[in-house]
């Protein structure tokens, strides 16, 4: 794919095009999982005798072709907890996170919501808590819900 054609181009332009590359990728990979799930392993479990009950059928399953990138994945999960659809200070949903995101820190699974909470600390982002009360335009309060105007909510 040309880039920006006669200009440099953009990180933006470049991240577009990663990702219809990645979108046409995922299709030829749905293919292959449908042809290996429905074909070529019935028919090799056949071939060699096997008469396996269809819960017992190994399956293809094709690995992600481009992960989310941290930037994402914190993106989402802050949103996600302004909306107070995260659990609240769960210490094992919390290391889940953590791993995904890469982060090797860890809270002891057996804390309860309160210690969690304690050791966040009390500087806690307050972002999205003006979504719990209404504007005139249905989101958040007048009185500083900065997330709405944050940049970087834009995308």
């Amino acid at each position: 794919m040309i880039s920006g054609e006669n200009g440099g181009g953009s990180y933006n332009l470049l991240e577009g095009q990663s990702s219809l590359q990645a979108h046409a990728v995922e299709l030829d990979n749905m293919v292959v999982d449908h042809m290996m799930n429905k074909q070529i392993i019935p028919k090799l479990l056949r071939l060699n005798g096997y008469k396996l009950a269809p819960e017992d059928v190994p399956v293809w399953k094709s690995g992600n072709v481009q992960e989310l990138s941290q930037d994402e994945k914190s993106k989402t999960a802050q949103r996600v907890g302004a909306v107070g659809l995260l659990p609240k200070a769960n210490a094992k949903f919390l290391n889940e996170l953590y791993e995904d995101l890469g982060y090797r820190f860890r809270f002891d699974e057996e804390l309860t919501e309160e210690e969690v909470m304690s050791q966040l600390g009390a500087d806690v982002s307050r972002s999205g808590e003006g979504m719990a009360s209404g504007m005139p335009s249905g989101i958040g309060d007048s009185l500083g819900n900065n997330s709405a105007t944050n940049s970087e909510n834009a995308a």
